[in-house]
């Protein structure tokens, strides 16, 4: 599980081991979107997109949805930031439903890039770290 303040690091193999997973979250989409776009084009369902276009921020909010049924990972909250003077910015909780730790805070500065960053994560923790479990649906419905 996550520690002390830092994002888990398992090596992005899906661009062949060149950098940290937390190396790619750290980065703005804004200044690096072809870097994104490159990473959620690994995805597989966003593999049918085509290369110059941005992927639809409702296919974004599907696998989004579609981790959280089947794993025990679940976007807690986005919490907007706003510093005078300053660019807004966004920071999402994710949270491990079944030993409700909270994982370190994943900042943006646009939803959209709220949302590739939280699908980059969900993707490394879940294909390559392996900390994630399926969700155990017969707990939850226990009287």
């Amino acid at each position: 599980m996550p520690g002390e303040g830092e994002l888990c690091s398992p090596p992005c193999f899906i661009l062949g081991g060149v950098m940290k997973t937390s190396e790619i979250l750290s980065k703005r989409y804004d200044e690096n979107g072809d870097l994104f776009q490159k990473v959620l084009r690994k995805i597989k369902p966003f593999a049918k997109y085509p290369v110059k276009d941005e992927i639809p921020i409702e296919a974004l909010e599907k696998l989004i949805a579609t981790y959280e049924y089947k794993y025990s990972i679940q976007l807690d909250y986005i919490h907007p930031l706003f510093f005078p003077g300053e660019e807004r910015m966004y920071s999402v909780v994710v949270r491990n439903t079944d030993t409700k730790e909270l994982y370190p805070l994943i900042y943006s500065n646009t939803i959209y890039e709220a949302l590739c960053k939280v699908c980059i994560f969900y993707y490394s923790e879940i294909t390559f770290k392996g900390s994630i479990g399926l969700k155990d649906w017969s707990r939850r419905f226990k009287k």
